[in-house]
């Protein structure tokens, strides 16, 4: 419901569709992500200039921003799209 209130995306009818699976797995990766505490870097942050090579910490976030980046770029794009076409679907949380 939410994608649908934000992106315009159909109701989704199964659980189990590939987006909300995409969408956790952020969700997860964000939690985890700004837990205090959970990055050696934020202790020792001459860390961050450490290559990706040989920080797998930095080449999995690099990869994780790349993904989620064009996940969400994707989705606003296609919001984009739709508004410039009117091809929007007429649903909303503002009544008319």
């Amino acid at each position: 419901m939410i994608t649908t209130l934000i992106y315009d995306t159909p109701v989704l009818k199964n659980a189990n569709d590939p987006s909300v699976a995409a969408l956790n797995d952020f969700a997860d990766l964000l939690t985890h992500a700004v837990y205090p505490g959970a990055h050696l870097i934020e202790f020792f942050t001459w860390m961050r200039y450490l290559p990706s090579s040989t920080a797998k910490w930095k080449s999995e976030a690099l990869a994780g921003y790349k993904t989620y980046s064009t996940m969400f770029l994707k989705l606003y794009e296609d919001v984009c799209q739709r508004v410039v076409s009117h091809s929007y679907i007429e649903l909303s949380i503002i009544p008319k």
